[in-house]
C-alpha cells in the first residue's frame, strides 16, 4: 500500500471579522467608561475592601448598594404616593418617613410594609399624629399575631371614621381587637377583615365598639366563625333597625319597641342589654323571637348569645370592655420572643440598607442615563462580531 502526505491549507477572511472585533471593543470601552460612574458610587461603600485588596469583600458590598439602592426606590415610592396622590406636604412625608423607620425598628415590622400601610391610613383621611399613632398601633397588633399590618389598619381607620376621634381612638380601638380576639375562637387575621364589613351600622346606631367586639367573640365560642358571625350582627342590627310590620307588633305586644331597644342598645346597657330585654319579655319562647329576628342569621346570632351560655356572654362582654391595654400586653408577650429579635435584627439591615440606598441612588440613576443610550449600538456591534465568527469559521479553502 502507497502511503501519501496531503497537505492542507486553511486560510480564514477575518477582514469583516476583524473589523466587528474593533468596533465591538471600542463600544464595549464606552460603555466600560460610563459603567465607571457606578463604580464610583460604589466606592462609597467598598473602597476599603478595594484598598485592601479584599475583592470578594468589594463585590459583596456593592452588592449590598445595589440592594439598597433598590430597597429605597421602592420606600421613596411609596412615600411619594402619599404626597402626590393623598395630598400631604412634602416636609410632612419627609418627617413620616423617620418615623416609619423607628417604628419599624420599634416593633419589628418591615418599613415597606409600614409605609405601605401608612398610604392606606392617609387615604382614609387620618392625618398628622394621629395618622403616625394609628401606624403604629397596626403595627403592635400585627406582630402580636393580629395579621398583616395594612388589614389591621383597614380596621382601625373604619372604626376612627365611624365612630369619630372623639368616641374612640386608635389605640382604644387595637385594644378591643386584641380582646376580641383573645375572648373568641376565630382566627385573628380572618376577624380583623372581618369586623370591618359591621362598623358602619353600628355606629349609626350608637353601639359601641367594644359590643361589637364582644358580641362577635361570644358567637365564635359557640361555633360560628368570624364571617358567620359578623353577618349574624350585622342582620341583628338590621332587623331592629328597620323592623318588619309582624317585628313591630310582636315587641309592642310585650310593651317593647325597636326604637326603645335601639336607645337601650346605644346607651349604657348596650347591645347585650337591648337583647336580654327582648328575651326577657318574651319569656324565651322561640317562636316570638322569630318575630323579631326572622332572618335566620339574625335569629341564630340571637340565639348564640341568649341560650344556656348567657352567663359566659356577659363575662365575655365585660372583658372586652376592660380592654384598655391588651394591645401593649399582647406586643409585650411577642416582643420577649427570640423570632421578635430576630425580626428585629432583620428591620435594622432593612433600615440600614434603606439609608445606604439614599446616598447612592442619584449617582446610580445618574451612571445607568449614562449607560442606557450605549446599549443598542453595543448590542448590535456584539451581533455583528458573532455573525462575523460564524462566517469565518465555515470558509475554509484547502
Amino acid at each position: 500500500m502507497t502511503s501519501r502526505n496531503i497537505n492542507v491549507n486553511i486560510v480564514a477572511k477575518t477582514g469583516r471579522y476583524s473589523s466587528g472585533l474593533k468596533k465591538a471593543i471600542a463600544e464595549t470601552r464606552l460603555f466600560d467608561n460610563s459603567l465607571s460612574r457606578l463604580a464610583n458610587s460604589a466606592a462609597k461603600l467598598g473602597s476599603r475592601a478595594a484598598i485592601g485588596g479584599v475583592v470578594a469583600l468589594g463585590v459583596a458590598v456593592t452588592a449590598v448598594g445595589v440592594k439598597g439602592a433598590m430597597a429605597f426606590a421602592d420606600f421613596e415610592l411609596t412615600m411619594s404616593r402619599i404626597e402626590g396622590l393623598v395630598g400631604v406636604a412634602a416636609d410632612e412625608v419627609a418627617a413620616f418617613s423617620d418615623e416609619v423607620k423607628e417604628i419599624a425598628a420599634a416593633t419589628a415590622v418591615g418599613p415597606q410594609e409600614l409605609a405601605e400601610a401608612l398610604f392606606f391610613i392617609t387615604s382614609a383621611g387620618l392625618e398628622g399624629a394621629e395618622a403616625m399613632a394609628a401606624l403604629e398601633q397596626a403595627a403592635m397588633a400585627s406582630t402580636a399575631g393580629l395579621g398583616d399590618v395594612v388589614t389591621i389598619a383597614d380596621l382601625l381607620t373604619s372604626a376612627v371614621n365611624a365612630y369619630g376621634t372623639e368616641v374612640i381612638t386608635s389605640a382604644e380601638a387595637t385594644d378591643v381587637l386584641v380582646a376580641t380576639v383573645r375572648e373568641g375562637k376565630a382566627a385573628a387575621p380572618e376577624l380583623a377583615s372581618a369586623m370591618g364589613r359591621v362598623i358602619p351600622i353600628a355606629s349609626q346606631m350608637g353601639i359601641k365598639f367594644d359590643q361589637v367586639g364582644a358580641a362577635i367573640a361570644a358567637m365564635t365560642r359557640v361555633g360560628l366563625d368570624a364571617n358567620e358571625a359578623t353577618t349574624a350582627l350585622r342582620s341583628i342590627m338590621t332587623s331592629l333597625l328597620n323592623p318588619t310590620t309582624d317585628a313591630a307588633a310582636a315587641l309592642e305586644e310585650v310593651g317593647l319597641s325597636a326604637a326603645g331597644i335601639r336607645q337601650t342598645m346605644a346607651g349604657e346597657g348596650g347591645l347585650l342589654q337591648g337583647l336580654i330585654d327582648i328575651n326577657t319579655a318574651f319569656d324565651g319562647q322561640a317562636d316570638a323571637t322569630t318575630r323579631v329576628f326572622g332572618n335566620v342569621r339574625a335569629l341564630t346570632g340571637v340565639l348564640s348569645l341568649m341560650g344556656s351560655n348567657l352567663e359566659d356572654t356577659r363575662d365575655i362582654f365585660d372583658e372586652v370592655n376592660q380592654s384598655a391595654g391588651a394591645a401593649g400586653d399582647a406586643f409585650g408577650v411577642a416582643a420577649d420572643t427570640a423570632a421578635f429579635a430576630f425580626k428585629q435584627a432583620k428591620v435594622d439591615i432593612d433600615n440600614a440598607l434603606l439609608g445606604i440606598g439614599e446616598e447612592i441612588l442619584p449617582d446610580i440613576a445618574a451612571a445607568l442615563s449614562d449607560v442606557a443610550p450605549m446599549l443598542p449600538d453595543l448590542i448590535s456591534s456584539i451581533g455583528d462580531l458573532t455573525i462575523e465568527i460564524g462566517r469565518a469559521s465555515c470558509r475554509e479553502r484547502v
